[in-house]
């Protein structure tokens, strides 16, 4: 998404200007594997539009292969907005029917997942779309059958789903997973527990590495 991060404290309905940046967590981890010397793809749908533009200029920028994005006609490209005050960051988001939470199973590459050596996969994007959701245990399932590792972040949203629906897709995630990176908030609210060695256990029953 583009990110509009007001330029003084205060609500958002006071702010005079904006500095445009660049946020979603999945675009976050692809630009730092770059960074880092990996050869990282996107996989992910974005509007045809001002906003899908430079977001494609940012990652082509940055040295991510961009082959697999899809660029959907006439689609509007998520942006939110940012405001800080004595209690912090406040996000505002229009993200709501956006591309990417059109992600469906037929836009993942198979042949590229497959040759692939990690699939990184997280939460948010199976809880901003049914398709989206399904899209991601798709390239998953497609990765583990594979033999490519995968790697994933729950990064568990209240505002986006229940905790009943998060962790029901979470734990089916985890499952399919090698390398499980659920912080501990996260942890107890998937399993009740509270000691970390105890938490990761029973987060990650199917993985065969986790962090906390």
């Amino acid at each position: 998404m583009v990110e509009f991060n007001a330029d003084v404290d205060g609500a958002l309905e006071d702010a005079a200007s904006f500095a445009v940046g660049y946020g979603g967590d999945t675009s976050n981890f692809l630009v730092a594997a770059a960074r880092s010397g990996a050869r990282a793809g996107y996989v992910t749908r974005i509007g045809d539009d001002a906003f899908g533009r430079v977001l494609t200029r940012l990652w082509e920028r940055e040295g991510v292969d961009t082959t697999h994005v899809v660029r959907e006609p006439g689609g509007r490209t998520g942006v939110y907005f940012i405001a800080r005050g004595p209690a912090g960051h406040g996000f505002t988001y229009y993200r709501a029917g956006s591309p990417a939470s059109r992600l469906s199973p037929a836009d993942v590459p198979e042949q590229a997942v497959a040759q692939a050596r990690l699939l990184h996969v997280t939460g948010i994007t199976q809880a901003i779309g049914a398709s989206a959701c399904d899209a991601a245990l798709h390239a998953m399932a497609v990765a583990r059958a594979q033999g490519t590792l995968v790697s994933y972040d729950p990064n568990y949203r209240s505002a986006l789903w229940t905790q009943e629906q998060a962790r029901a897709v979470i734990l089916r995630s985890l499952e399919l997973c090698d390398i499980a990176l659920p912080n501990m908030e996260e942890g107890r609210m998937l399993t009740g527990s509270s000691p970390r060695r105890r938490c990761c256990g029973r987060c990650a029953p199917g993985a065969r590495r986790w962090w906390c």
